[in-house]
């Protein structure tokens, strides 16, 4: 399982992404990555997963943290 958020530099195009893999079971933290970037694509409304996604798979992780990746349609 793995959560994660991407933040936003205020007034600017700099970000922040953050991922945590936990154990289902446990929910023992497995591995925690993050990655600074500048946002690559514009902001529109539901497109989001093309600005975001691309900084969290570029995190500094090693393990797979899963095969689906779902992204909120709208920020905020």
């Amino acid at each position: 399982m793995a959560g994660a958020d991407v933040a936003y530099e205020s007034g600017g195009d700099r970000l922040f992404a953050a991922v945590v893999t936990q154990d289902l079971q446990t929910l023992a933290v497995l591995e925690a990555g993050t990655q600074q970037d500048l946002a690559c694509f514009p902001y529109i409304p539901g497109l989001f997963s093309f600005r975001e996604i691309p900084p969290l798979a570029r995190g500094d992780l090693t393990r797979k943290a899963s095969d689906l990746v779902l992204v909120p349609a709208k920020g905020g």
